[in-house]
């Protein structure tokens, strides 16, 4: 975490010496959160990268900017220190897909046809500049995180067939290649990383969080992510639906 000075100098620069801080849930890096609160109404969100990976916040500033540019929402920057991994960005309030959805299961339909959408929309953007690809070999090594990582946590033994796990992943890949193009992919879009703004029109009113390691990936890679998101199960149809709609948008 960035030392606590560099923190309150950061907010007197940008004139927000005189906010409350309050600790706010993460996404799935390991930056850290606060929103501020100023005496006059005004509200924003804190971001420390200082724990996450070199370079995170000069990431997220210049897709951001990227994504706000085609008329799509991610947190305006609205101050940021670079060197000290600091940013102060716009505040989306608390409206996050997965939090709207426990209140009313009814809408999953409806916000998961305008994250289909907003899918399809993106990935008509030519692709930003300086993307890594989310190749063959790229995939095989996090699937090789199988049994590098995970199951000697678990002190399980990696058998011939988990071993072989990330080949066959690079070998189907290779399959693919260039049946489609590569397009951007958040890489990490799913339920809680995704913000309902209503008072913005059509694929603006999804709001964006954890983009900053975008990589250039198949096209259907985020749709998977968003279908088959590990901590939610979808109603009966919702997935059907929701396929049939991506592929209708998207040829």
């Amino acid at each position: 975490m960035t030392d606590a000075a560099q923190v309150t100098d950061f907010l007197a620069r940008a004139g927000w010496a005189d906010a409350r801080r309050d600790e706010v849930a993460g996404d799935a890096s390991a930056r850290r959160f606060a929103r501020l609160a100023r005496p006059d109404g005004a509200t924003a969100i804190l971001m420390d990268a200082g724990d996450d990976a070199p370079g995170s916040s000069a990431r997220f500033a210049r897709l951001s900017r990227w994504i706000n540019d085609r008329g799509f929402s991610a947190p305006a920057v609205l101050a940021k220190d670079i060197d000290a991994e600091l940013l102060l960005v716009e505040d989306f309030g608390d409206g996050l897909f997965a939090r709207l959805l426990e209140q009313d299961p009814e809408r999953e339909g409806a916000l998961y046809t305008a994250a289909v959408e907003f899918l399809a929309a993106l990935q008509r953007a030519p692709l930003p500049q300086g993307l890594t690809p989310l190749d063959g070999p790229a995939l095989a090594g996090l699937t090789a995180l199988l049994t590098d990582t995970y199951l000697p946590a678990f002190d399980a033994p990696a058998t011939d067939a988990a071993r072989a796990i990330p080949g066959q992943v690079a070998a189907l890949y290779d399959q693919l290649a260039g049946a489609d193009p590569l397009t951007i992919s958040l890489r990490d879009f799913h339920a809680e990383n995704v913000f309902w703004l209503p008072d913005r029109q059509g694929s603006a009113r999804l709001g964006l969080i954890d983009f900053q390691d975008a990589v250039a990936a198949h096209p259907v890679y985020d749709l998977v992510s968003l279908l088959q998101d590990a901590r939610r199960d979808l109603a009966p149809g919702t997935e059907a639906a929701c396929l049939a709609l991506f592929a209708r948008l998207t040829g």
